[in-house]
């Protein structure tokens, strides 16, 4: 018996139809190959359609899983987060209190979604409920079964996609890049274009100064972690030393 195989592949939305029956296809292949592992999967991109987010847990009712399906005329705001993550928190904030100003004018025609990637259902639903954010949706995307993240090719937090009345994607990003999200649903609720970083299909576009200085104080805020713990480190040292020298 062979031993040892890993065959992944990513294709785009407009060939999901193919995905399943391609991997089936794979792991009937290598039914003789030990430790084999078959990674075929959707990669999202702008300009594609949305497709369902499949899978998703909701936070207020634990273990009822959900698909996050687009309709027709509905603009749709993605945002994937953690609750461990610090810059995560104020576009979650943001999402709350927009939707406190316009829920009502809004109605179906918006919705606002987060998509949690922490380890369990009960840290999110406990968390939002402390922050006080019940307008947003609210979904838990690690949950084993949702594969989301892997598809909106996430690699960080927060991420952020937006779905047009089309049911098109048209931004994947930092939230960040997108300072005047209120203005945005209302453009492509009148049919109007968006535009800067995050809407041309392979992420190009001008980045937004607002997304520069949120990565960057994101940067510096690691950094600091770092040093921290090299100071901590060279701090426990000369009370190594210290120590020797007194006892």
């Amino acid at each position: 018996m062979i031993a040892g195989l890993t065959i992944t592949g990513k294709f785009g939305a407009d060939e999901a139809e193919m995905v399943d029956a391609l991997k089936m296809k794979c792991e009937a292949a290598l039914a003789n190959v030990s430790d084999a592992n078959v990674d075929v999967m959707i990669e999202r991109q702008v300009g594609q359609p949305v497709g369902a987010v499949e899978n998703a847990g909701k936070v207020y009712e634990e273990g009822k899983l959900e698909n996050i399906v687009h309709k027709e005329g509905q603009v749709i705001w993605l945002q994937f987060w953690a609750t461990w993550c610090p810059p995560c928190q104020p576009p979650m904030e943001r999402n709350q209190k927009i939707l406190e100003k316009r829920k009502d004018e809004w109605g179906d025609k918006v919705r606002i979604i987060g998509l949690s990637i922490d380890k369990d259902h009960d840290t999110v639903k406990n968390h939002v409920e402390k922050k006080g954010w019940p307008l947003p949706e609210q979904y838990h995307v690690r949950n084993g079964k949702c594969s989301s993240d892997k598809e909106y090719g996430l690699t960080g937090v927060p991420h952020a996609a937006m779905i047009d009345k089309a049911g098109k994607i048209v931004f994947i990003g930092h939230p960040a890049s997108r300072p005047n999200l209120e203005q945005d649903i209302d453009d492509l609720l009148n049919d109007k274009p968006i535009t800067g970083a995050g809407t041309k299909q392979g992420g190009m576009g001008e980045e937004d100064p607002t997304a520069q200085t949120a990565k960057k104080e994101e940067k510096e805020e690691e950094m600091k972690d770092v040093i921290d713990a090299k100071a901590a480190a060279e701090a426990l040292e000369q009370f190594k030393k210290h120590s020797d020298d007194v006892f």
